[in-house]
């Protein structure tokens, strides 16, 4: 059966992941216990990766959302072979950190807006075939990315009836790659997102239909008064200058 018609499940460990000062993948913890074991066992990817594009702009604002954001994907700065950062703060959140988290938004943000008419349908490891044929059909990078998602096609996943449904599960040491891994499913099974009209807003949400600009009526509302007023000054100020 292709992957379009049976779920996709992300089975990710409830261990944390330890990386160093230069976000390299070192080890991963035990097996935990209690409120941390919960805690990452319902990790909500989609959530997560919403809080990932809403990643604050400035230094201050960007470490300080980048501490929260990796405590709650489930990384621990590994400061030595036995001494684990129980929580994060913003001071242990190095400028390579925040530079690997801010490529992986940008990943994101191209996989949600790019064109995938040509690969609508297809699993992810067709993506280095189809590459090799139509190289003109995508920029460096969404080359790049999604030669790294066919390479992490090879992680460990098993098929299962076990809930009274087939289901695909994909095994992933990385919550990074999960993220990236979703969104690449999510589009090229047609799901298609946007961002918020509203200005206040900006949230990627995804899309009911093809005219669906803000992500809730509430937004739409405020949008389009927005938007009349700012009409509504422009010709005011055309007739005064009249």
């Amino acid at each position: 059966m292709s992957i379009a018609s049976v779920p996709v499940v992300f089975d990710v460990p409830a261990r944390f992941v330890g990386i160093d000062a230069e976000f390299r993948l070192r080890k991963e913890s035990a097996v935990l216990r209690g409120d941390d074991q919960r805690a990452l066992k319902e990790r909500n990817w989609r959530s997560l990766r919403e809080d990932l594009l809403t990643m604050g702009i400035g230094d201050q604002q960007s470490r300080k959302d980048a501490a929260r954001l990796l405590q709650d994907l489930g990384y621990r700065l590994l400061l030595d072979d036995d001494c684990w950062l129980r929580e994060w703060t913003p001071e242990h959140v190095t400028s390579v950190i925040l530079k690997t988290l801010r490529e992986c938004r940008a990943d994101i943000e191209l996989l949600l807006f790019g064109d995938y008419a040509h690969l609508r349908g297809d699993a992810v490891a067709r993506a280095r075939r189809y590459l090799a044929t139509h190289p003109s059909q995508f920029n460096p990078r969404m080359e790049r990315i999604l030669l790294g998602l066919a390479d992490g096609v090879n992680q460990p996943a098993f098929f299962t009836f076990a809930s009274g449904k087939p289901e695909t599960h994909v095994v992933l040491h990385h919550p990074l790659r999960a993220l990236l891994l979703l969104t690449h499913l999510e589009r090229s099974l047609g799901t298609r997102y946007s961002r918020c009209a509203w200005r206040d807003c900006e949230r990627v949400f995804r899309k009911r239909t093809a005219s669906q600009l803000c992500c809730c009526a509430e937004h739409r509302n405020r949008e389009r008064q927005q938007r009349y007023r700012e009409n509504q000054n422009k010709y005011d100020g055309k007739g005064k200058h009249a």
